[in-house]
């Protein structure tokens, strides 16, 4: 346990009205200010596969986290490594259309939202999540079929202004 606990980790928190999963996605070394972070579109589509082992893909090619002292890049992992347990609960947010994605910074258990932005202007630190509009016409979601993130409306500063693909 006091092994993990000053580690730097990615993780994406996945939501809806009723359950939050977060999961690791990249473990860091050093410190939180010798990064920078940054993405010019925001995740593409996410994909629940497997049952033992279990994988969450992701599909977020701009991504890059980039350590400002050795200069070495780290691109966002395709698939990422959880148990069936969390897959179960991932797959059933995903299945609802009003979810969201969030990218944060988990540190000795404290969590804040990852700034993708590279101007070094103070912002506001709110997120407010998109809510999808529904049809009748609009087929359910296969559960083995990879999902759309949408793009929030208005969200974290950083994660605004990123493009869809």
């Amino acid at each position: 346990m006091h092994n993990g606990k000053n580690k730097l980790y990615i993780v994406l928190e996945i939501g809806d009205f009723r359950d939050c999963v977060r999961v690791r996605c990249i473990s860091l070394k050093s410190v939180l200010y010798a990064y920078q972070f940054t993405a010019t579109s925001y995740i593409e589509s996410m994909l629940t596969s497997g049952f033992c082992p279990s994988y969450l893909s992701i599909k977020w090619p701009t991504f890059n986290a980039t350590h400002i002292a050795k200069n070495q890049s780290l691109p966002f992992p395709p698939k990422i490594l959880i148990s069936p347990w969390k897959r179960r609960r991932i797959r059933k947010i995903l299945l609802n259309q009003d979810f969201y994605v969030l990218p944060l910074v988990e540190y000795n258990q404290n969590f804040r939202l990852l700034d993708l932005s590279t101007d070094e202007t103070p912002r506001d630190r709110s997120v407010i999540v998109n809510v999808a509009e529904t049809s009748l016409n609009d087929q359910p979601t296969r559960s083995d079929q990879a999902v759309a993130v949408p793009v929030p409306l208005r969200g974290f500063p950083s994660t605004t202004g990123l493009s869809m693909s």
